[in-house]
C-alpha cells in the first residue's frame, strides 16, 4: 500500500497526523528563545583628524 492509497483510504489518520505536526510546531515555536532586539556588536573604528588647510586626499595619504 503506497502513500496516496493510504491517504485516500484513511483520511482521519492523515488529519490526525497533520494536527499532531502542527501542535508540535506550535509548541516548538513557543519554546524557541528569540530576542526582539538582540545585542549586536559590529567591530568598527572611527578616526577623526583635524588639520586645517589640507585637502582630504592629502590627509588620507599621510
Amino acid at each position: 500500500m503506497n502513500l496516496p492509497n493510504f491517504s485516500v483510504n484513511r483520511p482521519v489518520t492523515i488529519l490526525m497526523l497533520f494536527i499532531g505536526l502542527i501542535l508540535i510546531g506550535l509548541i516548538s515555536y513557543q519554546n524557541l528563545g528569540l530576542d526582539l532586539l538582540p545585542d549586536l556588536s559590529f567591530p568598527m573604528s572611527a578616526i577623526i583628524v583635524s588639520y586645517s588647510g589640507v585637502a582630504p586626499q592629502e590627509i588620507e595619504n599621510m
